[in-house]
């Protein structure tokens, strides 16, 4: 066993004097890591071990390191859900981490954890801030499905209308999803119907998906049933294309003109 495996044992184990007696031996304790670049204070974290966070960080290791992946010891404790040493790292002077524009904010919201969006939304300008793909916290809570962090999101004045670089909105993964929850909710804080997501409309959308409830409720807010997409498909074309019998009926009813 390396002395790296023996100290990693120790952190497993929860045996702080024996660490100790270890470390000693250590030089330089930053330079003291695995083969994905992780040191001690990575492990400590990913088995939640509070105790030696502390004696790690006492001993002078490094608290912003970055493993081969970049990951630093902030952002495994936030995977975890480690509030209790995210809290301590961040009063040690952890550095918020920022990948791409992917932020603990991001992070936090596509883990639908509203305890940690509450430790860090006031660390940032803006709740809508998006990373390099354009996402928001919304939109990766609503890309996840996360509910209860839509909700609270969405009562702190997230923009509902939020928009990545491909034109994917919340209410377009609701309906990907087939969450009616979802997507009444995002309508009653005033989801635009009207979006457009490469080309298509939300009714290409829920027709290729056959959720019907969606749309019969869009027809009735009056969206245009004979938009085309970039391959000129109106919406019933999905419907006769997957063999939707009742929406082919449907929309065949409201209106829809051949060419």
């Amino acid at each position: 066993m390396t002395k790296f495996e023996n100290a990693k044992k120790q952190v497993e184990k929860r045996s702080i004097d024996k660490l100790n007696l270890t470390l000693d031996k250590i030089v330089d304790i930053n330079n003291f890591v695995d083969s994905e670049g992780n040191n001690l204070l990575h492990w400590a974290v990913i088995n939640g071990n509070y105790l030696a966070c502390k004696q790690l960080i006492k001993m002078g290791i490094d608290i912003n390191a970055k493993n081969t992946e970049s990951v630093s010891p902030l952002e495994f404790a936030i995977q975890f859900n480690e509030k209790r040493i995210i809290k301590f790292l961040l009063n040690n002077n952890a550095e918020l981490f920022n990948r791409n524009g992917f932020t603990i904010l991001h992070a936090s919201a596509a883990q639908g954890n509203i305890d940690l969006l509450k430790i860090f939304i006031n660390k940032y300008s803006s709740i809508d801030m998006k990373d390099n793909s354009g996402n928001t916290p919304l939109l990766w809570a609503s890309q996840e499905g996360k509910i209860r962090c839509i909700e609270f999101l969405l009562l702190i004045d997230a923009d509902v209308n939020s928009i990545d670089n491909h034109g994917f909105s919340p209410i377009y993964y609701a309906i990907c999803q087939g969450n009616y929850y979802l997507f009444y909710l995002l309508i009653s804080y005033g989801a635009n119907t009207s979006t457009i997501c490469d080309s298509e409309s939300l009714l290409h959308v829920a027709t290729a998906w056959n959720r019907a409830p969606i749309v019969y409720y869009l027809v009735k807010r009056g969206i245009d049933i004979n938009l085309k997409n970039k391959e000129g498909l109106k919406a019933i074309d999905y419907a006769k294309m997957y063999n939707y019998k009742n929406l082919e009926y449907f929309l065949q009813n409201k209106g829809i003109v051949s060419v």
